[in-house]
């Protein structure tokens, strides 16, 4: 599945990606996010504003207040979700927040790629390519394996 709001996508990534999906569900396109620690998540609700996790599961990290209290944390950047036809037919493989990933999600990871949804991240997006123009050529520095 491919959005048309990506940039930090090309063939050879795509191709590298189906043929690791042999032995996977879903291939996914991430980037580590650590700054957006979901131990530091609030919701604005009712008029209150309460921690998005419970504070019994923020309880068991010591520094839940560090960025990277709770390790390297990624997110799907959107750039593309690899899966298999039988993930969205078979209900014992799915499972929130996208069902369609199947239970067996290999992560492909990439640096600081993600959909563009605002404004904004149209022009940090373009700085991006145009800084590291070499490197996503040659995939030296920006997408990397686990």
């Amino acid at each position: 599945m491919l959005l048309g709001n990506v940039v930090g996508i090309n063939s050879r990534i795509l191709d590298e990606s189906i043929n690791l999906l042999k032995s996977y569900d879903s291939v996914v396109s991430v980037s580590e996010f650590s700054m957006f620690n979901p131990l530091r998540a609030f919701l604005f609700k009712n008029k209150n504003f309460n921690t998005f996790l419970d504070s019994k599961k923020i309880k068991k990290f010591k520094k839940s207040n560090d960025k990277k209290s709770a390790g390297k944390i990624y997110f799907c950047n959107g750039n593309f979700w690899i899966f298999k036809r039988d993930n969205l037919f078979n209900k014992k493989k799915q499972k929130p927040p996208f069902p369609w990933l199947g239970l067996k999600i290999r992560p492909y990871i990439q640096d600081t790629f993600f959909e563009i949804d605002a404004p904004w991240q149209i022009k940090n997006q373009f700085d991006f390519v145009r800084k590291y123009k070499g490197e996503i050529k040659n995939r030296k520095k920006l997408t990397r394996f686990l």
